[in-house]
């Protein structure tokens, strides 16, 4: 057996050479492969929200026009009776305080540089403003439990807070740093949406307090934030202001988040969203799976599917070049093979041919190993590799062994007599 498998390395060094140094770098793309797949999982898995709910955001994309308060008022009351989805409203529409004299970190556009203090000017009613833009953020009253916010001072929303009639005074929460400048029962001036309100301060919400709107990715952190109910308005407009007002507001009202099943289907959600707005004469909502963070855990799933499918491919690649070897070395050798098996068993031979093939993979894996320490000096997940190397040894063993059991040398050595 000695004999067979030193006389197949000196007739085969050069194959052999290419054998290694292809599959060295098969293993090194399995290894790196493997530690991406790895990577991808868990960010997916970390980050990866109920899988038994499903999100979608969706946004109002028809004409400001007083004439559509009235198809969006209808448009959200069929949302809200909608069987296949729960509706969630939210927006982040800033307001304009009127003479606001606090902190400039509470500005809209603050954190990105953006604030410009006291620049706005407003005519309402005939009168002239000097405002500010302020944070704020709209929510609806199923919002507080659905991302578990509490106030730690005064109360929280209430079902009456959602009814507003034009002149009331809007009850409003503020984020938790606004403790450092105001107290429950302030009260100040703001336009919102372009028309003047009156706000009263009931509560103020606990610290790094947050919305992810689709379970995952960067958080909106409320506490520089002033909390509007999102109303409902059960007036009817008095003038065009009022009416133009309704339609911004409910415009904002149905651009929400909606959460569904993981039974129910985007498109059945697109398509009852298209039934509700065409049956009031709107416009297609815009419609998104999710949000940027969505997409990006979409894409990391998707990246992690391709990556698990990748490394088996390149496996497979690998065990392909080996059994292309072996086939050739069979045929070229044969009569070689036919002597040997004069004084050896059909056993001892593939045996021999099982340890050539084995010393290739062997000496493919140290090299990939010398590689990788090369690139990344980590061998975390060296497991992936060794596995890999221990089951194409096993998978080419029962090849080797199926294929010589068909291959008759005897056979081939009594014709080859009869042709002499």
């Amino acid at each position: 057996m000695r004999e067979c498998v030193r006389n197949d390395v000196q007739r085969n060094q050069r194959n052999f050479l290419i054998l290694i140094v292809i599959n060295t770098l098969l293993f090194a793309s399995i290894y790196f492969m493997s530690v991406y797949e790895f990577n991808f999982y868990g960010f997916y898995h970390a980050s990866l929200p109920n899988k038994q709910k499903q999100m979608m955001l969706i946004d109002y994309s028809g004409k400001f026009t007083s004439d559509q308060a009235v198809p969006l008022i209808n448009t959200d009351q069929q949302m809200k009776k909608s069987k296949l989805f729960s509706m969630y409203e939210m927006y982040d529409q800033f307001i304009e305080w009127v003479h606001y004299s606090g902190p400039d970190k509470f500005g809209d556009g603050y954190e990105e540089g953006h604030f410009q203090g006291e620049k706005s000017v407003y005519q309402y009613n005939g009168k002239t403003y000097a405002s500010t833009s302020i944070k704020s953020t709209q929510l609806s009253l199923n919002c507080f439990s659905k991302f578990s916010l509490q106030t730690d001072r005064g109360r929280g929303f209430q079902e009456s807070d959602y009814n507003l009639h034009f002149g009331d005074t809007v009850p409003v929460l503020l984020g938790h740093e606004f403790t450092e400048t105001y107290k429950v029962g302030d009260q100040f001036k703001a336009l919102y949406l372009f028309s003047l309100f009156n706000f009263e301060v009931v509560g103020f919400l606990k610290e790094d307090s947050y919305i992810k709107q689709n379970g995952y990715g960067p958080a909106s952190y409320l506490d520089r934030d002033v909390i509007l109910p999102m109303f409902n308005i059960t007036d009817s407009p008095k003038n065009q202001d009022d009416a133009f007002f309704r339609t911004l507001h409910y415009s904002n009202k149905t651009s929400c988040l909606l959460e569904y099943d993981s039974s129910v289907t985007a498109k059945e959600i697109a398509e009852e969203l298209n039934r509700i707005s065409s049956s009031n004469g709107l416009p297609e909502y815009q419609k998104y799976k999710v949000t940027e963070d969505g997409l990006a855990q979409i894409s990391t799933n998707q990246m992690y599917r391709a990556l698990s499918v990748g490394k088996w491919l390149v496996f497979f690649v690998c065990m392909g070049t080996f059994i292309l070897l072996i086939n050739r070395q069979i045929k070229a050798h044969l009569v070689d093979y036919t002597i040997y098996s004069l004084f050896m068993s059909y056993q001892k031979i593939s045996l021999s041919l099982m340890l050539e093939m084995t010393a290739c993979i062997l000496a493919s894996t140290f090299f990939t190993i010398l590689i990788i320490l090369a690139l990344s000096k980590s061998l975390m997940y060296a497991g992936e590799l060794l596995l890999s190397s221990g089951l194409l040894i096993v998978l080419l063993t029962v090849y080797i062994y199926f294929k010589m059991q068909h291959v008759d040398l005897k056979k081939y050595l009594v014709e080859g007599e009869q042709n002499d």
